[in-house]
């Protein structure tokens, strides 16, 4: 956790976990200085346990990151259904959403979502997009280097 405290002698005290910055700050400028203070690049990131964190992508890559890596096999403990929304006036946008309800990747769970699926569908709640509905694609020209299209 980051603490921050600027007394009345314009005295600014930063703490992160259990080390502390204490700087004293000019009186005329305060808003610059504390800005620039901010936008330095040395004022560092931590965790949760007050660590610091020096290389911000690593750290988020390693802690945080999915294990679905192309060419990798996970294991997929849900199943969802994904379809295109039949769009609300003839000719508008169709839309890729999920349905709402997510079931183990088994067989009850399977049976369940489409029973789901069904009784959306049937009850009107669930309005699919037909072969008609697709966004027609767009043609478009590229030049011979492709910069000329950005």
């Amino acid at each position: 956790m980051v603490t921050i405290f600027i007394d009345k002698k314009n005295k600014l005290t930063i703490s992160v976990g259990n080390k502390s910055i204490v700087k004293n700050i000019p009186s005329k400028d305060q808003k610059k200085f504390v800005t620039e203070m901010f936008s330095d690049d040395t004022l560092l990131a931590v965790n949760e346990d007050g660590e610091e964190i020096h290389d911000i992508a690593k750290y988020l890559n390693q802690k945080h990151s999915s294990n679905v890596i192309p060419g990798t096999d996970p294991d997929f403990t849900y199943l969802a259904y994904v379809y295109k929304e039949k769009p609300k006036q003839k000719g508008g946008k169709v839309y890729t959403r999920v349905f709402h309800r997510l079931n183990h990747n088994n067989d009850g769970g399977r049976k369940q979502l489409e029973s789901d699926v069904k009784w959306f569908r049937d009850k009107g709640f669930l309005k699919e997009a037909s072969e008609t509905d697709v966004n027609p694609t767009q043609n478009v020209e590229m030049s011979e280097s492709g910069i000329g299209n950005l």
